[in-house]
């Protein structure tokens, strides 16, 4: 017996002991008691040990299958250095193992999609009253919360991915519809305030906390009739948007059209060059006219909404010049300017959180505001500190957005009054509001 059948006897010997197989194998034990190799013990052909081996039982004593065994011993054959009947082994092993865990980890992921559903469907049932109380709402808020986190947890990759981001988008809609209705619910202490101040039935408010971004509102989302010089915020956002954008230098010197000349009680004059940093801050700090209307020849209509629009405001559109008292400045426009409490005060609120490059020089033309009658004079006697402030007037309405301090906390408010306003009903507004955030911590 040479060694290379010295070696297949051992080996094939050895896989028989460690599946099971018993009696159709010598033991390790019988061999010892034996000679090895028996000097009259005749040859046998490696084919024919294989033949034995491949005329196993289905299964063994040991209750192993023997075609598990057949693969193994003709792998063996094949490749005595054992390679391939390792590698071939292995991976019927791995396949065998990925595959339980492949189907669980789908069950597992669709159980999230089903759980998200159910809490998005119970959601949308809580939310259908339109007189639904805080409690409730806050409810339903948790609930879409609850389903988006589900959601997130399945892979992009997987079977429903695709489908789970595209109901994630969908939920963050309905989560913001819903806790902007609860940041309503909770702002009832508003009313009173503003009636006891004078302000009118009409009258817009939105007060939110600079960092956490929480608001409180009265008919925050409604269109006032006019609003006046406030539009001249989202054209300086629209022009620090281009300056920084462009690369522009704030030094770039600009020339005012005479076209452009209206009632203006800055220090613009038409047929004059100035840099466009001095017109932004004419503009915000002493509500110029003409620098106003110079800009948006410079930005151009639909640059400016296009502007808004990429920064989610849907209420603000610049489609008209500011005219003075008599004097129309050419091309005025074609649709009244609109805008919303809402939308003023997050422009405000992106401002003094500096979101975009230039806000610094924004909130510096908002410091140097001329007209402190309303926000600055209502905070002279209260707790809060005025930071900055943009004023608008009109015969039809009168209104303020402005930012405060409240012992290390900002708070930007806007009020825009289109009924029967008065100013001393604003500041009393603005006092009796840092009052109240200041006896209860918050608003």
């Amino acid at each position: 017996m040479d060694r290379q059948e010295k070696f297949t006897i051992a080996l094939l010997t050895i896989v028989a002991v460690m599946v099971g197989i018993g009696t159709n194998f010598p033991t390790a034990k019988t061999l010892k008691s034996k000679c090895f190799p028996c000097p009259n013990e005749p040859k046998e052909s490696p084919e024919g040990k294989v033949a034995k081996v491949q005329g196993l039982p289905e299964t063994s004593p040991g209750g192993k299958s023997s075609n598990v065994m057949r693969v193994a011993i003709a792998n063996f054959s094949a490749n005595p250095s054992g390679l391939q009947a390792d590698t071939a082994v292995s991976q019927q092993g791995l396949a065998l193992q990925k595959a339980p865990k492949k189907a669980s980890e789908q069950l597992a992921l669709s159980n999230k999609w089903d759980s998200a559903l159910e809490k998005a469907t119970l959601a949308v049932e809580l939310g259908k009253d339109t007189n639904a109380s805080a409690e409730t709402l806050a409810k339903a808020q948790s609930l879409w919360e609850e389903a988006i986190e589900l959601l997130r947890q399945i892979p992009k990759d997987a079977d429903l991915g695709k489908k789970s981001a595209t109901k994630i988008e969908q939920y963050k809609g309905n989560l913001a519809s819903i806790e902007y209705r609860l940041e309503t619910a909770q702002s009832d202490f508003l009313q009173p305030i503003a009636q006891r101040s004078g302000l009118s039935s009409k009258v817009k408010i939105t007060i939110c906390h600079l960092h956490s971004r929480r608001c409180r509102r009265l008919r925050g989302n409604e269109r006032p009739r006019s609003v006046a010089s406030l539009m001249k915020v989202p054209v300086a956002i629209a022009l620090m948007h281009k300056l920084t954008t462009d690369k522009i230098r704030f030094d770039t010197p600009l020339y005012v059209d005479r076209g452009n000349f209206t009632e203006d009680a800055s220090h613009i004059r038409v047929g004059q060059t100035y840099s466009l940093e001095r017109l932004l801050t004419e503009m915000i700090a002493l509500s110029s006219n003409i620098a106003t209307n110079q800009l948006i020849d410079y930005l151009g209509w639909n640059y400016i909404n296009r502007i808004l629009q990429e920064r989610g405001f849907q209420n603000t559109r610049i489609q008209y010049k500011v005219i003075g008292d008599k004097i129309w400045p050419r091309n005025p426009g074609f649709r009244a300017n609109t805008s919303t409490a809402d939308e003023l005060t997050d422009m405000m609120l992106a401002i003094y959180n500096r979101e975009h490059l230039g806000d610094e020089v924004l909130i510096r033309a908002l410091e140097r505001q001329y007209d402190r009658a309303l926000g600055f004079a209502g905070l002279e006697g209260a707790q809060g500190k005025w930071l900055g402030e943009k004023t608008g007037q009109t015969s039809r309405v009168l209104g303020t957005t402005l930012a405060m301090n409240l012992f290390g906390e900002t708070y930007v408010i806007t009020v825009i009054d289109d009924g029967f306003y008065s100013e001393p009903s604003i500041r009393h507004f603005i006092e009796e509001i840092a009052e109240y955030i200041f006896r209860n911590g918050h608003i």
